[in-house]
């Protein structure tokens, strides 16, 4: 099923479905802009990165998402060279 009937986090659909025994798999395509978290498809490689990214999983900014912001990362200057060491990630074919 799409990781995005699971929950619009990748990581969450994942470790939602490790704890399920009625499914299987799932799976994420580049279909599924709307309905995915914007950063799970960058992550992917399905997308290009937003720059706000940086902010809602840090500490917030008023010019992105009203200053909604998950606080995983203690600095936006973190999330960046986190995601600097990740290299080019290309996605599998279909």
């Amino acid at each position: 099923m799409p990781s995005t009937s699971v929950n619009r986090c990748v990581a969450l659909a994942i470790a939602t479905v490790a704890f399920r025994d009625e499914t299987s798999a799932i799976y994420v395509t580049a279909e599924m802009p709307k309905t995915c978290c914007p950063g799970d498809l960058a992550h992917l490689g399905f997308a290009r990165l937003n720059p706000g990214i940086k902010y809602f999983v840090s500490t917030g900014s008023k010019e992105y998402r009203n200053g909604q912001a998950e606080f995983l990362r203690a600095s936006p200057e973190l999330f960046e060279e986190n995601y600097g060491t990740l290299g080019k990630i290309t996605p599998l074919d279909k």
